[in-house]
C-alpha cells in the first residue's frame, strides 16, 4: 500500500517532486541553446552562436549548426512522461498488446473493470500527476500557432 510510504499523499508529494525535477531538467538542458555541428567530421559543440545565423563557427568548416536539444524533443519527452500517468492511454497499451500477443485465449480487460481494480488514491495520484503535466505542455505553446501568422500570410497573398 502507497508503495512504501505513510499514506498516499507522502507517496504523491515524492512522486510529484521527482517528476517536477525531470522536467525542469529536460527545460534546462532545452534552455541552454547547445548548438552542435551536423558535419560529422567537425562536431563542433558550442553555446555560442554565429552572427551569420547558422554557420558554424570552428574555422574551415561548411556545416551548420543545429540544437542539440530542440523543443520538439522537450515536447515529446513531456508528452512520454504524461502518458505514463494516463491511465486510459496506458489501457490502450495494454489493448493494443493484447491483441498483438499470440497467446489469444487471454481475456482482454476493459477500461471500467481496470478502473475498479485500482484504488481510488491510485487513479488520483495519476491524474493528478496527469494534470500537472498537462498544464507544462500547455504552458509551452510548442503546439499552438499564432494566429498572427495566418494574417500575415495571408496579407502577403493579397497583395
Amino acid at each position: 500500500r502507497n508503495f512504501g510510504h505513510e499514506s498516499a499523499f507522502d507517496f504523491f508529494s515524492i512522486l510529484s517532486n521527482k517528476m517536477s525535477a525531470l522536467v525542469r531538467k529536460h527545460i534546462m538542458r532545452h534552455g541552454r541553446y547547445e548548438m552542435i555541428c551536423e558535419d560529422p567530421q567537425c562536431s563542433l559543440k558550442t553555446y555560442q552562436q554565429s552572427v551569420g545565423g547558422c554557420v558554424c563557427l570552428e574555422r574551415g568548416c561548411k556545416g551548420t549548426m543545429v540544437s542539440l536539444y530542440t523543443a520538439q524533443e522537450l515536447d515529446t519527452q513531456i508528452k512520454y512522461l504524461k502518458s505514463l500517468v494516463d491511465i486510459v492511454h496506458c489501457h490502450k497499451q495494454y489493448e493494443k498488446k493484447a491483441r498483438e500477443s499470440k497467446n489469444v485465449s487471454t481475456e482482454i480487460i476493459k477500461l471500467p473493470e481496470l478502473k475498479k481494480e485500482l484504488s481510488a488514491g491510485d487513479q488520483e495520484i495519476a491524474g493528478a500527476l496527469h494534470e500537472r503535466l498537462e498544464n507544462t505542455l500547455r504552458k509551452s505553446a510548442y503546439n499552438m500557432i499564432d494566429s498572427s501568422l495566418f494574417s500575415r500570410l495571408f496579407k502577403a497573398a493579397t497583395q
